[in-house]
């Protein structure tokens, strides 16, 4: 919980508290009951360029949570934005030079054993022998990324279905689109995939690892 350098990028990381972490551990469930996979052990985190920041960011937070408590505050939040937000978010349209020049960078660190245990119940007693590091960035990620992500996970239900879950009921992005080129066709169109480290032993195949 508390605050540490990131040793893969720049900055401090502190624990995100987005639902991120959720989602992607309710798509661990589905892999291990509806898959039989094991697992992925899973936390998610913001990095903070500047140290002081993280006070600030603190800050900011708990005084978030105390005004969305009562009507007052949520009125005062809605009218002015750009107060409580130190100018991160305003009532009035963004423009197009500024959407572009917007980016956001997802690093995702993966380290595992090499070689797989016959049984899914039976545990690795020693130390991970595997690592890879992916990179996944895109620009203009709250209008133009996120509407990319949409039509994409959309044409895949239209034009992959075999590969989709078999049974109805309410998916994870994850346990939705696993089986899909989803993230084939995202790397094509903007949301870039990058595989920036890796160890000579950990194989990928077709841009996954068998980590």
């Amino acid at each position: 919980m508390l605050p540490f350098k990131a040793k893969v990028d720049e900055g401090w990381a502190i624990p995100s508290l987005s639902a991120d972490l959720s989602v992607m551990r309710r798509t661990q469930k589905y892999m291990r009951l509806e898959k039989d996979k094991r697992p992925i052990q899973i936390e998610s985190y913001l990095l903070v360029k500047v140290a002081w920041h993280i006070l600030l960011f603190c800050v900011s937070v708990s005084l978030l949570g105390i005004l969305v408590k009562f009507s007052y505050g949520r009125r005062l939040l809605l009218k002015y934005p750009g107060v409580f937000s130190a100018g991160a978010f305003s009532t009035t349209k963004p423009s197009p030079q500024k959407l572009d020049s917007a980016w956001f960078r997802l690093t995702i660190v993966g380290n595992g054993w090499r070689n797989k245990l016959s049984n899914i119940e039976n545990r690795y007693f020693q130390k991970t022998d595997g690592r890879i590091v992916v990179r996944v960035k895109a620009r203009n990620q709250s209008y133009g990324a996120t509407s990319l992500c949409l039509v994409l996970a959309g044409i895949m239900i239209l034009t992959e279905p075999e590969n989709m879950p078999k049974r109805g009921g309410v998916f994870t992005p994850g346990a939705a689109f696993c089986d899909t080129s989803l993230i084939q066709q995202l790397d094509k169109n903007g949301v870039n995939f990058e595989v920036i480290e890796t160890d000579d032993e950990t194989k990928l195949c077709n841009g996954k690892s068998k980590l």
